[in-house]
């Protein structure tokens, strides 16, 4: 048993997944998704748990993905989504609503700022104070 790193990169592309990706959903940098890639760092169980889901969706049905599995990790069956996996998923998913919800008050607070910026520079023009 043995990671084929170079299959694990094609499998990688072929479900149109970058490191940046692979690094997000491991909460990584993408460097260290290069050193695993280049079998610097070795890919854990754990972060197959966390990987395998993403990959398996995008390339549903996949024998080269399944014989990756089986050629490195000796799992005869498919990987099923664990509780963990699925508790990941909505964490995550509950974050990226935050974060867009936080750039749309930062839009909006920009906006402020600017119609401010604008009615003052207006008001000096003009010579009025309100």
């Amino acid at each position: 048993m043995g990671i084929d790193y170079k299959k694990f990169v094609y499998l990688r592309k072929a479900a149109g997944l970058n490191q940046g990706d692979i690094a997000a959903l491991l909460g990584k940098e993408r460097t260290s998704v290069s050193k695993k890639e280049r079998g610097k760092t070795p890919l854990t169980i754990k972060e197959l748990e966390i990987i395998i889901p993403a990959l398996r969706k995008a390339l549903p049905n996949n024998e080269e993905l399944n014989r990756f599995i089986k050629e490195s990790f000796g799992v005869t069956q498919p990987v099923e989504r664990s509780e963990k996996m699925e508790l990941i998923e909505r964490r995550f998913l509950n974050i990226e609503e935050r974060i867009t919800r936080l750039e749309n008050k930062i839009d909006n607070l920009t906006n402020l700022l600017n119609n401010e910026n604008v009615l003052k520079n207006l008001q000096r023009l003009t010579g009025t104070n309100n």
